[in-house]
């Protein structure tokens, strides 16, 4: 049996056995994985309030490898930040999870640092937010940096078909079919238009730091517009039914 020591994130929080929690967590070193807190549910346990969702922590953990499988259990815990803004408002946590259920559905994080980083700074955003207009910008920011991860998204800057560059002042066409963007000569059957404004938006924040898209500004209908393009693209992709999006609409 080793140690480990990781920062990870709290994803979900379910009691099972009446007194115990299994944890699920995301780690930049481990990936996505799960934990059973024994006694977590007791009044007196040595866990606080460290396992609620959304809870960053340093971690140290003991591994005992059961064939190829590794368990993982906890050893000492560390709370380093709860963002507690986000359970003020129902609509805000329910984005949250949506966040988190992205990443436990797909399990795409492995050994990845970009989803673990991802995460924590889609929080850290959202835990900021100050209305509709911020909030559909951490959603957009979150679900096209997450699609660009998986190799699903790429700078808009150049037809699929006939490989010119687009202009700065013409729209680009999302082709349904494909997912690809097309230029008005090329684009056939169903697709998303994409004003010039909004393709600059998603080409400049592709190229800068998460925190610093809030000084990027997006109107309120180009974000709701943004918003379920990405969404119903992040849907078709995976394939899954998420629960959490009620609150995105």
């Amino acid at each position: 049996m080793k140690s480990v020591k990781t920062h990870c994130i709290i994803l979900k929080s379910t009691v099972v056995r009446e007194i115990d929690k299994a944890v699920t967590m995301i780690s930049p070193d481990i990936g996505i994985f799960t934990v059973t807190a024994f006694g977590a549910c007791k009044s007196r346990n040595r866990f606080g309030g460290k396992l609620e969702p959304f809870s960053v922590l340093s971690a140290e953990l003991t591994v005992k490898m059961r064939g190829i499988e590794a368990e993982y259990q906890i050893k000492e815990l560390t709370l380093l930040d709860s963002f507690a803004n986000l359970t003020t408002s129902y609509e805000i946590v329910l984005t949250a999870q949506f966040f988190c259920e992205v990443l436990l559905k797909n399990n795409t994080a492995g050994e990845d640092r970009r989803m673990f980083s991802l995460l924590y700074h889609a929080l850290r955003a959202l835990n900021q937010c100050d209305g509709e207009e911020s909030k559909n910008a951490v959603v957009i920011n979150f679900l096209v940096r997450y699609l660009a991860f998986t190799g699903f998204f790429a700078p808009l800057i150049e037809c699929s078909s006939c490989g010119r560059a687009f202009n700065d002042n013409e729209p680009v066409f999302m082709q349904r079919s494909d997912h690809q963007p097309y230029c008005s000569d090329c684009v056939y059957g169903d697709s998303v238009p994409l004003e010039p404004e909004l393709r600059s938006y998603l080409n400049t924040i592709l190229k800068i730091r998460f925190a610093q898209t809030s000084e990027i500004p997006i109107n309120i209908n180009g974000g709701r517009k943004l918003k379920a393009y990405l969404i119903s693209l992040l849907k078709e992709l995976s394939g899954f039914r998420y629960k959490t999006l009620e609150s995105l609409h």
